[in-house]
């Protein structure tokens, strides 16, 4: 598959080798570009026929991201914004 060349949702960044323990070696460009460095984890999917890798997104970061976000600002009638959450769920998702 030529590099750059428009692929389901995504843009193809590069080829590679599924080797005999069913391992692969991510391109650097995509590990870059995802902020993958060594000991990073990742969720593994299959989505029609295509896998799809995503960087994992731990309870910490989520945690950490939602602190703060509920405040008097942000209260619609006295009650927390759900769309404001919604959008930083969205995030991580």
């Amino acid at each position: 598959m030529p590099v750059g060349r428009n692929v389901g949702m995504g843009k193809a960044m590069g080829e590679t080798v599924v080797d005999g323990r069913g391992r692969v070696t991510l391109p650097r460009k995509v590990r870059g570009s995802l902020g993958l460095e060594p000991g990073k984890r990742v969720v593994v999917e299959s989505r029609g026929g295509e896998v799809v890798l995503r960087p994992a997104v731990s309870r910490e970061d989520v945690m950490r991201e939602l602190k703060g976000c509920i405040t008097r600002k942000n209260k619609v009638g006295g009650r927390t914004d759900p769309l404001k959450v919604k959008e930083i769920w969205k995030r991580f998702s």
